[in-house]
């Protein structure tokens, strides 16, 4: 309880001392007090808030090793899982941006000729709006033999399902697939010649590099609940998913990636806004862009505000990063447990409002 009140007098005072002209005590206080009471269900937990280009609140509650008594600070690292897909898709957009991808809609057979043949209909498009046809996962025991994999590139990984059968033609229907996004992550390799997370970090202004799961002291442990105890889930690794599912990252850097919709590190807000709109379906206004839940709502205000989030939830890990694009504000939050997904989402969007002094 001791090291919960400094975490939480420590990140009000620095807050108060940058922010406080831009973000009330009020605002801080009742973000503080959210996300204190979220903390409750983490081993470990971080929440990052950006307003505009400034950390507006950002905290750090528990152990990122219970039985070392590690606390968590702002540089742990959290395995983000599927929220790896908006940073892989913020790279996709840069890349269409720069003009070099000229054509969404460029099959990825093109780009790789080796693809095997049933590819040749898939194009860069259908990977970034889940519409290849490639599968998901079919069941735990296929999520665990993939997360078991051993390999050194997307390339690698795309052996264990690449002769799969497509489940549906490309551009069909809509359906969710991590796998599709690690054959976008080898693409991303085709064009930049570079490997998938050198691609991440040229393209793409993190503060500190964006990484591939990994060993390392800064990670937090991942762990399972049972009842109130907490179980470390070993030997899990999410690597070979690269950016279906591959990287881990703190808070403050998911926040970052959030805020670079309306930054000008990509584009200009005017030209972020039109390419999200070009890849919804006709008279639509939202869906799957860039690999991430997007679109133009009207619950924010009089004029339809720009939105983007994606969550990710696995045995010893939950991420949420969720951007409210037109009032510039960008959250993100990290934790060492799956959790629920539902309420990461409710506290990002209630925070999102809150800064954006919407409520």
């Amino acid at each position: 309880m001791k090291e919960l009140l400094i975490a939480f007098l420590i990140s009000y005072l620095i807050a108060s001392d940058l922010f406080g002209q831009s973000v009330s005590e009020e605002t801080l206080q009742y973000a503080h007090e959210s996300a204190q009471t979220f903390a409750k269900d983490y081993p470990g937990l971080t929440i990052t808030v950006f307003k505009e280009n400034q950390i507006a609140f950002q905290m750090a509650f528990g152990n990122k090793d219970i039985s070392k008594k590690e606390p968590v600070d702002n540089n742990t690292l959290f395995t983000i899982y599927s929220t790896s897909k908006f940073i892989t898709g913020l790279a996709f957009l840069k890349l269409v941006q720069e003009g070099r991808i000229d054509d969404l809609n460029k099959s990825i057979h093109e780009i790789d000729p080796s693809l095997p043949e049933h590819y040749k209909g898939v194009t860069v498009r259908h990977l970034l709006t889940h519409r290849s046809g490639i599968r998901h996962y079919q069941g735990r025991k296929d999520w665990m033999s993939f997360a078991a994999l051993q390999v050194n590139s997307p390339r690698e990984a795309m052996d264990y399902f690449i002769q799969d059968p497509l489940r549906s033609a490309p551009g069909e229907e809509e359906s969710y697939t991590t796998f599709g996004m690690v054959v976008a992550s080898h693409i991303l390799e085709k064009i930049t010649g570079m490997t998938y997370q050198e691609a991440l970090n040229d393209l793409l202004p993190f503060s500190t590099p964006i990484l591939l799961d990994q060993d390392s002291e800064m990670k937090a442990t991942p762990y399972l609940q049972k009842g109130k105890k907490y179980t470390v889930v070993e030997g899990m690794g999410a690597a070979s998913k690269y950016g279906g599912g591959g990287l881990i990252a703190t808070s403050q850097q998911l926040a970052e990636a959030g805020k670079m919709l309306y930054d000008g590190s990509i584009a200009p807000l005017d030209e972020i806004k039109e390419s999200y709109k070009n890849e919804y379906p006709e008279e639509a206004k939202y869906g799957t862009a860039f690999a991430m839940g997007s679109g133009f709502s009207s619950n924010y205000g009089d004029e339809p505000v720009m939105y983007a989030n994606m969550g990710g939830g696995s045995p010893g890990g939950r991420s949420y990063v969720l951007v409210l694009v037109d009032f510039k504000v960008s959250v993100a939050l990290t934790g060492n447990l799956e959790g629920d997904g539902e309420k990461a989402y409710k506290i990002c969007i209630d925070l999102a409002k809150r800064f954006a002094g919407i409520d």
